[in-house]
């Protein structure tokens, strides 16, 4: 199915599941956002605070500590504090610097960068994907990877849904 729909210029969306609802950006080729969908983000959540939001975009929003360092949005520094601002916002989860890693902002919300499943950037990196199971009071994820033997497969995340 199609998840995401044209609203205010750009394709973002929300999808409103029973634990949790999951919010779609649009940072475009460049990794900006823009004030509009920053202005629609925030009030999409702020009409949402009965359930947790995790929030998937394609840039990272500050620069990669990683072994292939890429700057990140040029608007990262904001979607953080919109994003700060709301405790429900549990985790903002990204690709583009092709790593799993995961840090926090603030107390409540986790940064997770997904790995690549084809191209990396690093020798040793995992490749692989991300299984999620959304429950009532946790959002559980478990690193995939390609390599069944790469030390990282099987790497697992616990994001409270209720903290």
């Amino acid at each position: 199915p199609f998840l995401k729909k044209e609203q205010i210029g750009i394709h973002a969306d929300v999808i409103e599941l029973p634990n949790a609802n999951i919010f779609l950006l649009d940072s475009g080729k460049k990794g900006i956002l823009g004030e509009v969908q920053l202005d629609w983000l925030a009030h999409q959540l702020d009409e949402r605070k009965n359930k947790p939001a995790l929030i998937f975009g394609h840039f990272n929003p500050s620069p990669n500590r990683g072994v292939r360092p890429i700057r990140g949005m040029r608007d990262g520094e904001a979607l953080l504090k919109v994003l700060a601002r709301r405790k429900h916002a549990r985790a903002y989860i990204h690709g583009h610097t092709h790593e799993w890693q995961n840090s926090k902002y603030e107390e409540h919300l986790h940064i997770i960068g997904q790995p690549a499943v084809s191209y990396y950037f690093g020798k040793g990196h995992a490749h692989g994907w991300i299984d999620m199971k959304l429950a009532e009071r946790s959002a559980d994820l478990k690193l995939r990877c390609i390599d069944p033997n790469h030390p990282q497969d099987s790497d697992r995340l616990r994001i409270d849904l209720k903290g």
